[in-house]
């Protein structure tokens, strides 16, 4: 099974990053940035102008991640975006909903993997990964700030980076949420128990596991 030519980042680092999107897209209104949201399948991400992904946990520390990005992908039937993969990951993408999809990757063994089709038509890039976009997520999410100077810039990114690892290390609590939250306007609409809702369905918090479809 070849190695694909490009490679996403580790299914974590789409899981953690997307995922405290996520958490604070639900305590706090963010729909401008897109839409991160949890799925019965997982994990789901659209920027509202045609690219996104989803991102599956299968038992046994495997995932599969699929997609469209507007800017470099084009729709692939689904025996050119499965061409070779295991029967457990055919099942894990006939259960995500991402329509059209062109790319679709699975990660055994602690690499990605993907059909040569795939690759040769150059669908593979990933949109929409908060931390891989030239900006730190503080700079992104600068029109959300109770102030914009660069003190509360830094600040609000060390917060976030706490987030980010709190999540990571499966204790994110009120107080590590609402300290990031803290810095964002609109304060009486935030909502910390749906963000903590959120965070628990991905295993963020403590005593929570993520969701992971089981082994056929």
């Amino acid at each position: 099974m070849p190695h694909a030519a490009y490679t996403p980042p580790p299914p974590e680092c789409h899981w953690i990053e997307g995922g405290v999107m996520a958490t604070l897209n639900s305590a706090a209104d963010l729909s401008s940035l897109g839409q991160w949201a949890t799925m019965a399948t997982g994990l789901w991400y659209d920027d509202a102008n045609g690219s996104g992904w989803e991102i599956s946990w299968v038992e046994g520390d495997r995932a599969v991640l699929s997609g469209y990005d507007v800017e470099h992908s084009e729709p692939l039937k689904e025996d050119e975006l499965l061409t070779g993969a295991p029967d457990w990951a055919a099942y894990c993408f006939q259960e995500q909903r991402m329509d059209p999809v062109g790319f679709c990757f699975w990660w055994e063994d602690g690499s990605w993997r993907c059909a040569g089709s795939a690759v040769e038509t150059n669908g593979t890039h990933i949109a929409g990964r908060p931390m891989d976009s030239g900006k730190r997520l503080a700079d992104r999410l600068a029109e959300f700030l109770t102030r914009d100077d660069q003190d509360s810039l830094n600040e609000v990114q060390r917060r976030l980076d706490e987030l980010l690892m709190a999540a990571g290390e499966g204790r994110l609590d009120e107080g590590e949420l609402g300290s990031a939250l803290e810095m964002l306007a609109d304060r009486s609409q935030h909502d910390v128990g749906a963000g903590l809702a959120t965070a628990t369905l991905l295993g963020f918090t403590p005593g929570s596991q993520r969701r992971e479809i089981p082994v056929l």
